[in-house]
């Protein structure tokens, strides 16, 4: 039997570059507990599937209706 975790982690830096802020702002978000992430001793990362879920919960779709009213 294998007991071996494999997680395919990511850094702060990381996400920063994927989402296009600073690695302050994405500390901000982990601290504030705005992000999903694991605090694993001292060090923070984060779950690329996590991620993007949270990406997914968090758009907001168009509304056509509201665009072609304004037009």
């Amino acid at each position: 039997m294998n007991n071996t975790l494999h997680y395919n982690f990511i850094t702060a830096g990381e996400v920063a570059v994927k989402l296009g802020v600073t690695v302050d702002t994405v500390y901000f978000w982990a601290r504030n507990k705005s992000i999903p992430h694991v605090r694993l001793g001292h060090r923070i990362r984060f779950d690329p599937q996590k991620l993007a879920q949270w990406i997914d919960d968090s758009s907001v779709s168009a509304n056509p209706s509201t665009y072609l009213r304004n037009k």
